[in-house]
This record gives structure tokens, C-alpha cells and sequence, in this order.
């Protein structure tokens, strides 16, 4: 049930991402959001699939390449979105990319990161690696820098601007804190992992949430039109997770 759960939640940040991406694709802040939604879908499905209980170790390891690129993607589309930033210049944003897919890379070939993974009395368990501590600290540091350019731009924004960096900054901060706190906090204090799968269901509120903007107050210049169809569909989705 946990990975039929985290791959409908796959699908629908990913689906999110896909209408914002779709409504202004020549925009460097739609396809940032779009990039990060794509890394966000890859951590949650890796994650949910290893639930499954079969192929642990790709999984674990797929998971990690995905939450490697996020906080790049995201302080990428904050530097962007709704103006560009001036102070963040491209080359911090290289800089992270590279960090970021430097981990990507790291995780998916060798057990630097993910050393081992096996099936517990309490459910898959994964065993973190050598370089786990120093992921860790990138994450967090991108992730704060992220947040703190963010909450900046929501301060000095005024009118439209102003309640559309609300319900990201919103989104964002307790999407992401959920899964901080339950897949890498948690697991460094205490060495648990059995309860990873609670993590990315802290994205729903992220969809909720800018779901919400873009249909009240245009949050990404996305226009949406909601049938009756499609808002049980959503309804039924979120039921079923």
C-alpha cells in the first residue's frame, strides 16, 4: 500500500510540474520549477519503490540521485521566479548543479552513499554509507539558501507578487521540512530508516498548496479551469493516498 500511496504522489507533483512547465516553457522559472518537480517525482517514486521490497538497493539509490538535484533545480527557480535575482549570480547556480549531480552520480554508481540495503521485522532498512554525512550538509545548506532567497523576495514583493511567493514559500518550506525531518534528520540522529516512506507525503501539501495559487491568484502565470471530472479525480487520488 506504502508504494502504491508514494507513486500516485509521484505522479501528481509530476503532473504539476508539467502544467506549469507546459504554460510558459520559454521561461527559465517555469522550466526550473518544472526541473525541480521532475527530481522531487524521482526521490518520491524511488522511495516508494523501495517499499515494494524487491531491487532495494537501486531504489534507495535512485531516491538519493533525485533529492541530490532538488535543492539545485529550486534555488534555481527561486533566483528566476517572479524577477530575476541579481546577487545570485549564474555561476552560484552552476556551482550547485555540479555539487548536486556530483551526488546523482556518486549515488547511483558506487556505495559511498547507500552502502547496503535489507528487509527488517519492521520493513526495508537501508545502511548509509561513507559520504552519507557530507550529503546530508549539502542538502541542508542548499536547501536554506533556497529558503532564505526565497523569504527575501516575499518580504520585499508588494500586491499579486507578494501572495503568489506566500503559497510557494508555504509549500515549499512544508513540503521539504517534512522530509528533511522524517528521510535525513532522523536517520543521522538515531540511524532509523523504516520510516523514509512518511517523507514525501509531505509533498501533498506542496501540490495542495500551489494548486491553490494557481487557481485563486495566477501563482506562474498558470491558467486553469477546473471540471467537475478532473476535481473528483484529484479528490479520489488524494483518498486513496
Amino acid at each position: 500500500m506504502i508504494q502504491i500511496s508514494l507513486c500516485l504522489v509521484s505522479c501528481m507533483v509530476l503532473g504539476l510540474g508539467l502544467l506549469v512547465w507546459r504554460a510558459r516553457p520559454e521561461a527559465p522559472s517555469n522550466r526550473s520549477f518544472g526541473a525541480f518537480t521532475l527530481f522531487s517525482a524521482i526521490w518520491i517514486l524511488g522511495v516508494g519503490l523501495f517499499y515494494s521490497e524487491t531491487n532495494l538497493v537501486f531504489w534507495a539509490t535512485t531516491a538519493f540521485a533525485g533529492a541530490s538535484l532538488v535543492p539545485a533545480a529550486f534555488l534555481s527557480f527561486v533566483r528566476y521566479y517572479p524577477t530575476p535575482t541579481r546577487w545570485l549570480g549564474p555561476w552560484a547556480l552552476r556551482l550547485n548543479f555540479s555539487v548536486g549531480l556530483f551526488f546523482a552520480v556518486v549515488s547511483l554508481t558506487t556505495r559511498l552513499i547507500v552502502k547496503d540495503a535489507r528487509i527488517t521485522s519492521t520493513g526495508p532498512a537501508r545502511e548509509t554509507g561513507a559520504l552519507y554525512p557530507l550529503f546530508a550538509a549539502y542538502f541542508l545548506v542548499a536547501w536554506l539558501a533556497a529558503l532564505v532567497v526565497l523569504l527575501s523576495k516575499w518580504s520585499r514583493a508588494r500586491g499579486l507578487a507578494r501572495v503568489q511567493l506566500h503559497y510557494l514559500a508555504l509549500g515549499f518550506a512544508v513540503s521539504t521540512s517534512g522530509g528533511i525531518a522524517a528521510n535525513l534528520v532522523l536517520p543521522i540522529l538515531t540511524g532509523i530508516t523504516s520510516y523514509n516512506w512518511i517523507g514525501p507525503l509531505f509533498s501533498l501539501a506542496f501540490v495542495a498548496l500551489i494548486a491553490h495559487g494557481i487557481i485563486r491568484h495566477r501563482v506562474m502565470d498558470v491558467r486553469l479551469v477546473i471540471h467537475r471530472g478532473l476535481t473528483f479525480t484529484l479528490a479520489l487520488a488524494v483518498s486513496l493516498v
